[in-house]
């Protein structure tokens, strides 16, 4: 019966430096905050065309998935016309109001 079994263990170098390392790590980085970019946008894009238009801001959550806060903005910001507000009485009045229901002030229609 022969003796054990010794099998030679050869290291080989290691092919990353501490230089390569931060490279990658910096990458990762940038990466990530231009991903995190792209998500925030539009959703801050989308509560200030929201507040614009006066309309309800919780459209906005649908940028819970990226792509649904920029499809949430280009609606909000792009679809929906802006209200009108009466100047004598300040009421919101529907977008195709001409005369406020409340006071009977001709209204100035904003067409985009």
């Amino acid at each position: 019966m022969a003796g054990p079994l010794f099998i030679a263990q050869v290291s080989t170098p290691d092919p990353t430096s501490p230089s390569d390392i931060l490279l990658i790590a910096l990458v990762v980085c940038a990466v990530g905050a231009l991903a995190l970019v792209a998500w925030v946008l539009p959703v801050v894009l989308g509560i200030r065309a929201a507040i614009e238009k006066r309309v309800s801001p919780h459209w906005m959550w649908f940028g819970i998935h990226p792509l649904g806060g920029w499809i949430a903005w280009a609606v909000l910001r792009f679809g929906i016309p802006p209200v009108v507000r009466c100047p004598r009485c300040a009421r919101t009045n529907p977008r195709e109001a001409r005369f406020c229901p409340r006071c009977g002030t001709a209204l100035a229609s904003r067409r985009a």
